[in-house]
């Protein structure tokens, strides 16, 4: 984060903005860790753009990654760090906003159900 932001919700925002990053962070959140997961649970990505986004988060100490070179081909797994964890309250607020004000029925149901069967414990 630019040092010279000394607006926290700036500098937060700063860090979890753009297409992908929230869903990095939920995916990786409800374990759908592996680089080969994430890159077919997302529609739309390059893995190019995955790459970056996810050195991005791992930059900023929101999620870390693991190679895994015993296994062929080698295993690519992200999780949230510490730091990582302190955002999912701050992304389920912002899911069930989002949920609630920016889907009508029948997507918002769906959206709830899915979130629901994927739910952190």
């Amino acid at each position: 984060m630019n040092q010279r932001s000394i607006c926290p919700v700036g500098g937060t925002l700063s860090l979890i903005s753009g297409k992908w990053k929230p869903v990095l962070l939920f995916m990786i959140s409800n374990e759908i860790n592996r680089f080969n997961q994430i890159e077919k649970a997302v529609t739309g990505i390059s893995k190019k753009v995955l790459t970056t986004q996810l050195r991005s988060l791992e930059k900023y100490g929101l999620i870390d990654r693991s190679v895994y070179k015993k296994k062929h081909p080698q295993v690519v797994v992200y999780n949230l760090t510490t730091r990582g964890y302190t955002l999912l309250e701050l992304m389920d607020t912002i899911f069930d906003w989002g949920a609630n004000n920016l889907l009508e029925e029948p997507h918002r149901s769906h959206v709830q159900a899915v979130r629901k069967k994927l739910q952190r414990n």
